[in-house]
């Protein structure tokens, strides 16, 4: 059975790095049981991550290796993927050979990575999709946010603080990503639901990345200003 673990609220991290809290406790119980009859073989998890770039992921890294110590039976193999698709398609890959008993993954985009990761659980090895999405459902959990509904709720909240004035430079994360892509969506949705939007100028990638999306929004409240 398919699960999702999603939340819209402001404690989106929060919520993310509790769901593989949760799941470590429970994969340390299984591996545990599993392991009453001698063997000290340990339960090995790969943990794909998309970058270690953005500040948050590596809060999230963090916790989640302060939570693996908790659990000896537990054994977690980290992979950055340094926002490289082919990469992290390696990476995968090699956890494959490796025969690892878990995959934990933050795709960096979702097409490029939906093969490999299909293949990890078609293959048996239980997939746990988190933050970002793929494409399709070949995975057995997703933990991460409702990207459409926080969009949504940003749109609507521009168009409340335009009041029909003014005019919209939305900066969005990395194109193939889903939360990119949902957010977006979700922002046309909210803006175009009320009739005090203003207009929009168009949008900019910046794919998540802080000083780069800072200097494009500098640059679009100055031409702003100038008309």
């Amino acid at each position: 059975m398919r699960a999702k673990i999603t939340t819209t609220t402001t404690a989106v991290r929060h919520c993310v790095v509790a769901g593989l809290s949760l799941v470590l406790l429970v994969t340390a119980l299984l591996a545990g049981a599993c392991n009453r009859g001698g063997s000290t073989d340990k339960f090995v998890i790969g943990f794909s991550q998309a970058n270690k770039a953005e500040p948050w992921r590596t809060w999230m890294d963090d916790s989640l290796m302060k939570e693996a110590a908790k659990h000896p039976e537990l054994e977690v193999r980290y992979a950055d993927a340094q926002q490289d698709n082919s990469k992290q398609v390696a990476d995968v890959e090699n956890f494959l050979r490796q025969r690892v008993d878990l995959l934990i993954i933050s795709p960096n985009e979702a097409k490029p990575l939906t093969g490999v990761v299909k293949r990890v659980y078609e293959g048996g090895v239980p997939v746990i999709v988190l933050d970002r999405g793929i494409e399709g459902d070949s995975y057995t959990t997703f933990i991460g946010a409702d990207n459409r509904e926080i969009g949504k709720a940003a749109g609507e909240y521009a168009a409340q603080l335009l009041g029909g004035k003014g005019s919209v430079v939305e900066i969005k994360g990395l194109p193939g990503s889903t939360p990119a892509v949902d957010r977006s969506a979700g922002f046309r949705s909210g803006s175009r639901g009320s009739a005090r939007a203003g207009r929009r100028r168009g949008s900019r990638s910046r794919a998540w990345r802080r000083r780069s999306s800072r200097r494009c929004a500098r640059r679009g409240c100055r031409r702003s200003s100038a008309r």
